[in-house]
């Protein structure tokens, strides 16, 4: 076909363009009888093959396909987040002889084998730590004991303040604490604890001091729901773990602190707590002290026992470097707080249920990373496996009452089951671990917040789902014209162009007449692409 004659078709449907083209190409032309077949001839049924009900079964199971591969992209969401946790638990956690990067001396340290140098004055290394005791408390401490040793400084204080955490980090922090350099723990400020695993580690260094109104004690192992080891485990259990606990502290009693092991031993025997003094005329500690000079000054001139022998302190005018924890350590022990585990495990909750709904990638994986980072951090708590049955399950009736109306039974009962869950989410202390809870601002605004979740949240994204498409929203295969009105941009004689539903469409009159540009018209039926129209009332018509 020329280029001139096919520059005369500007205003002809694409379809009549086609049909030209077939006509006047190379390929052979199609019978009469197949080209007067309409469009819908592409919907007939294909002949049947052998096995050919399969992909028909298939197809059939539509409804339950976005639910399969919602579950599957959760999957993979879920093991993307539970490779990274596993990779930063790989990146963090190392065993007792693990070497650790050592940072350079810091100014103004000792130099050794250079007497009367610049930096001479002695260096006292202060290593502040709070919270659980777990493997990132147990990297930070021995971490600045490491420095500590390289930057031959005179002495290691670590500030202690914790209600207790796991086992295998108390242990790792205990070891650290014999090492070349003294070392001094010290409980403090005022109101500061060092209950359950802190009473090992208090005990284990060359010298314990105390603030005044501060604790100590309650190491006493139990189960992990507050019940006693024997009721949970057995009586021969039970011993086995009493028994190697009273074994463990005895052991750090005898070495460092010969006058207090009844005492040590009743902290775990008899889960007894002392207040300072009380430790000091056990003799459990060497003093009290308001303050990290308060320590300084009383230490000043002891002799201590280190693994390289006996060692004289010298800490008058000394230069003191404070080791905090590194941006990342201080992210990881963020997680190890009882709230905000609480918070990402219902956030991780929350943002997984809209996959079910409202599948999006985005949100899934923050779900599935919310949810991986709260076990995590729950890993050093006493975490009840109830209260977080009872959480998810009442966020689920929430949720439940958009598409199961029950007149809001649903979402009471949620609320209170939710309730429920939060206040019992932590049960009593395990085996040297934090007696924790999740604060009640904390359990109010979480509820709050699956109220509004389940209520406003999925009812609005539920319902824009069973929106219908409207007519004229550009999408695909979405558009049924018939009955609608339109009016015509190019004249229709007899093919030519009316506007219908935000869209423009090749169209003809029913009864073959011509009908000029701006005609209005009512579509009646559609051929394939094409629409057959009838005139509604001529333009002058329309516009009265």
């Amino acid at each position: 076909m020329s280029a001139d004659r096919f520059g005369d078709l500007d205003d002809v449907d694409i379809e009549e363009r086609l049909r030209l083209f077939a006509r006047n190409s190379r390929t052979p032309p199609l019978p009469e009888e197949i080209q007067a077949l309409p469009w819908t001839v592409q919907l007939e049924q294909r002949p049947r093959r052998i096995l050919g009900f399969l992909p028909d079964a298939w197809f059939s199971l539509d409804s339950l396909r976005s639910p399969a591969l919602a579950v599957m992209r959760l999957a993979a969401t879920l093991a993307v987040a539970v490779a990274f946790v596993a990779l930063v638990t790989q990146a963090r956690s190392r065993t007792g002889s693990a070497d650790y990067l050592l940072a350079p001396p810091s100014p103004g340290a000792s130099v050794p084998g250079v007497p009367g140098a610049a930096g001479a004055a002695p260096e006292v290394v202060l290593v502040p730590t709070s919270g659980v005791v777990d493997d990132v408390m147990a990297d930070h401490v021995a971490g600045a004991i490491r420095k500590a040793e390289s930057d031959k400084a005179a002495v290691v204080v670590i500030q202690l303040d914790t209600l207790g955490g796991s086992g295998a980090a108390m242990q790792r922090i205990v070891e650290s604490l014999y090492a070349d350099v003294p070392t001094i723990v010290w409980v403090g400020p005022s109101g500061a604890k060092a209950a359950s695993a802190g009473t090992f580690i208090t005990l284990a260094a060359n010298l314990a001091y105390m603030a005044p109104s501060t604790n100590i004690g309650a190491a006493s192992p139990v189960a992990a729901n507050g019940s006693d080891l024997a009721s949970v485990y057995g009586q021969t259990e039970a011993d086995k773990v009493m028994q190697d606990a009273i074994a463990t502290i005895t052991g750090i009693a005898q070495h460092r602190h010969p006058l207090a092991v009844a005492w040590a031993v009743s902290t775990v025997q008899s889960a007894r707590s002392y207040s300072a003094q009380d430790a000091l005329d056990a003799h459990a500690v060497n003093g009290l002290a308001s303050s990290v000079n308060d320590v300084l000054s009383q230490v000043d001139g002891q002799t201590v026992t280190t693994t390289a022998g006996e060692t004289v302190i010298h800490v008058k005018d000394a230069n003191v470097v404070t080791v905090n924890e590194d941006a990342f350590q201080a992210i990881l022990h963020t997680l190890d707080d009882p709230n905000i585990a609480f918070m990402l495990l219902v956030i991780g909750v929350l943002c997984v249920l809209v996959e079910f709904f409202h599948p999006t990638l985005l949100v899934g994986l923050t779900g599935a990373l919310a949810l991986a980072l709260s076990f995590y951090g729950s890993g050093s708590l006493p975490l009840n496996i109830l209260g977080v049955v009872l959480v998810v399950l009442g966020i689920v009736m929430v949720v439940l009452e958009t598409g199961v109306p029950s007149h809001g039974l649903l979402t009471a009962a949620g609320l209170v089951i939710f309730l429920v869950g939060a206040v019992a989410f932590y049960g009593s202390p395990g085996p040297y671990r934090p007696d924790v809870s999740v604060a009640w601002p904390i359990i109010v605004t979480m509820t709050v917040l699956a109220a509004l979740y389940g209520l406003v949240l999925v009812r609005t994204l539920m319902s824009m789902r069973r929106l219908a498409v409207p007519a004229g929203s550009g999408m695909v295969g979405t558009v049924n014209p018939i009955g609608e009105g339109g009016e015509v941009q190019a004249d229709l004689s007899p093919l030519g162009t009316v506007f219908v539903c935000g869209e423009s469409w090749t169209a003809r009159a029913a009864d073959g007449r011509s009908l000029p540009r701006g005609t209005m018209v009512r579509v009646i039926r559609q051929e394939g692409l094409t629409l057959v129209v009838e005139a509604a009332g001529t333009p002058e018509r329309a516009a009265q």
